[in-house]
């Protein structure tokens, strides 16, 4: 058994290539370096200068390391997941906080609602915590809305610098209720909380840039919103954005050929997408409210004859929009001027008041109008006498004009 063995091993190391001389070479090489005296002497071993050692036998501390970029790792495992399990109930619990007031805020603009000691309890727990930043605080005010109660309430605790707080760098609250509608916050921040009236949005981004808060609510057709602005003493109407277009010229800045960005500023960056309905009624509101919110910033002393950096004029973006005539007869009845390109843009857009602009173009507008149009240049040149609606009422009483005088300057009829 044990030949077939050897026979078997022997097959096998032939069957390998091995060849068996050359091991045997090999192993004899070996054992001659083995024997070899001046190969066994040992090598001199390298010298390496040693350090003094303390007391302790220990090598002495060096000085303790500066500087912030220090990381001291914790030694004990034991505590350092105590300290991870901590932070982590603490996360958890602050979540839970927080979204928990973000359904109380949301259903506080109830007339059934009687939480309010739960939320003023998870308010002022949120408002003092140290991982609660401002633009978690923003996010309250925006779930908010126009719920004037609850603003107060969460602005108190809060005490945030609503001027300088921007959602997305692009728009603070006041900015956002114009281009919203929240008519009833726009007033408690304006009148009530002192924001800025003529504050301009920061982004570059936006298209047109450096939008009002007066320009955001007439695009959008917001007329209780631009009711409450128009009454602020400091109200600047002839602000420009980024395009050289006033406030006026965004009440006409609609349909296909609108210059920039679609309705819905804040809607667009709170969502990130808006359906094709959502922006249809948007326009919808857009059209209807923009010869409401004309007369009255007629009333409020707007100049008509403003260009923007095109030289387009505020009559040129009427005629652009489709199925706009109302706007365009009430322009080119209140004395905008009429020209080629105008009645061009008439002819494709709104076919139904050719005539009239035409008419517009070829024959001088009346005594009355003209008078109306010197009229209001003097009264913005004004610098006496308070704005153009003081102004204007100090001479309907000091020269006695008969009211029907007085409406017609302010094109209330």
């Amino acid at each position: 058994m044990e030949e077939n063995v050897e026979e078997l091993i022997q097959e096998a190391v032939e069957a390998a290539g091995v060849n068996a001389d050359l091991d045997q070479d090999i192993e004899n090489e070996l054992n001659n370096l083995a024997n070899n005296p001046q190969l066994n002497a040992p090598l001199p071993l390298v010298q390496f200068p040693l350090l003094p050692l303390d007391e302790a036998g220990a090598p002495p501390s060096l000085p303790p390391p500066t500087g912030e970029s220090i990381i001291i790792i914790e030694q004990d495992e034991h505590n350092t997941l105590q300290e991870f399990a901590s932070s982590i109930r603490e996360a958890a619990s602050l979540f839970s906080t927080y979204n928990k007031c973000l359904r109380l805020i949301e259903s506080s603009a109830s007339p059934t609602f009687l939480s309010w000691d739960k939320l003023r309890e998870c308010v002022v727990e949120i408002s003092h915590h140290p991982r609660v930043s401002d633009k978690m605080k923003m996010r309250c005010l925006l779930i908010n809305k126009d719920n004037v109660k609850t603003f107060s309430l969460l602005q108190n605790n809060f005490q945030l610098e609503l001027d300088n707080l921007f959602y997305m760098g692009k728009m603070n609250l006041l900015h956002i209720s114009c281009d919203t509608g929240w008519d009833n916050l726009a007033r408690e921040l304006v009148f009530s909380q002192g924001m800025d009236v003529n504050l301009c949005c920061p982004s570059l981004h936006m298209r047109p840039a450096c939008l009002t808060p007066l320009m955001l609510a007439v695009g959008a057709g917001h007329i209780k919103v631009v009711e409450v602005l128009v009454q602020h003493r400091d109200m600047e109407l002839e602000m420009k954005d980024s395009y050289g277009m006033t406030a006026v010229f965004h009440t006409c800045n609609h349909g296909f050929h609108r210059v920039g960005d679609q309705h819905g500023y804040f809607r667009r960056l709170w969502s990130w997408d808006l359906s094709q309905q959502q922006l249809d009624d948007m326009e919808t509101l857009a059209r209807n409210s923009a010869l409401p919110i004309l007369r009255l910033l007629i009333r409020e002393g707007v100049d008509l004859y403003e260009r923007d950096k095109t030289g387009a004029s505020i009559l040129t973006r009427a005629a652009s929009v489709d199925n706009f005539a109302e706007v365009i007869e009430f322009l080119v009845e209140a004395g905008c001027r009429v020209t080629e390109n105008v009645l061009n843009w008439t002819r494709v857009r709104n076919p139904g008041v050719v005539d009239k602009v035409e008419r517009g173009l070829r024959v001088p507008g009346s005594l009355r109008r003209q008078s109306r149009t010197k009229i209001w240049k003097l009264l913005r040149a004004g610098r006496k006498g308070g704005n153009f609606k003081d102004r204007l009422r100090k001479l309907t009483v000091e020269e006695e004009l008969p009211g029907v005088l007085s409406d017609y300057i302010q094109c209330v009829s």
